[in-house]
C-alpha cells in the first residue's frame, strides 16, 4: 500500500521530504488508532514517561529510522515502489537464510513456497507495470473498415 501511494505522490511532484511527511503521518495515524484500540497506547507512554533510558533509546531510534527512511525514499523516487519493495524483501530474506546458517533450526518446504508466493507476485507485478508503462506491442491494431 505505502510504496503505491508514495509513487504516485511522487509522480504529481511531491519532494522527497513531503513524501515521508505524509508517510510518517499516516503510520502515525494508524498505530495511534491501533494501539489506542488494543488499550497499549496509556501503558506504553507511562512506561516512556518513567524511564529516562527508554526516552534516549526513542530518540536514538528516530534518529537511525530518519536514516533509514531517507535512504527508502530516494530509492521509490529513483527507482519506483515495486522495486523497492523487492530490494527491502530481498534484504529481509537474506537476514533469514543467515538466521537458518548461524543458528540451525528445523526448516519446512513451506517455507520455500512462500518465498515463491512473496517474490513471485512482486516480479509479477513489477512486469504487469512495465508492460503497461511500455504498452504491449501483441495487442491488435485497430482496423479502419474502407467503403
Amino acid at each position: 500500500f505505502l510504496p503505491n501511494l508514495q509513487d504516485k505522490l511522487f509522480a504529481k511532484g511531491a519532494s522527497r521530504t513531503e513524501v515521508t511527511f505524509y508517510t510518517n503521518i499516516l503510520c502515525l495515524l494508524d498505530m495511534t488508532i491501533g494501539f489506542t484500540a488494543t488499550g497499549d497506547l496509556p501503558a506504553a507512554l507511562a512506561y516512556a514517561l518513567a524511564n529516562s533510558y527508554a526516552l534516549v533509546l526513542l530518540v536514538i531510534y528516530t534518529f537511525v529510522a530518519y536514516i533509514a527512511i531517507t535512504f527508502h525514499m530516494s530509492l521509490v523516487k529513483e527507482f519506483g515502489g515495486i522495486t523497492t519493495v523487492l530490494v527491502g524483501n530481498t534484504r529481509k530474506a537474506m537476514t533469514i537464510v543467515l538466521s537458518f546458517i548461524m543458528f540451525p533450526k528445523p526448516t519446512s518446504v513451506l517455507y520455500f513456497f512462500g518465498t515463491i508466493l512473496v517474490f513471485g507476485s512482486l516480479i509479477g507485478n513489477a512486469y504487469m507495470k512495465e508492460k503497461d508503462k511500455h504498452g504491449d506491442s501483441n495487442k491488435p491494431k485497430h482496423m479502419v473498415m474502407g467503403p
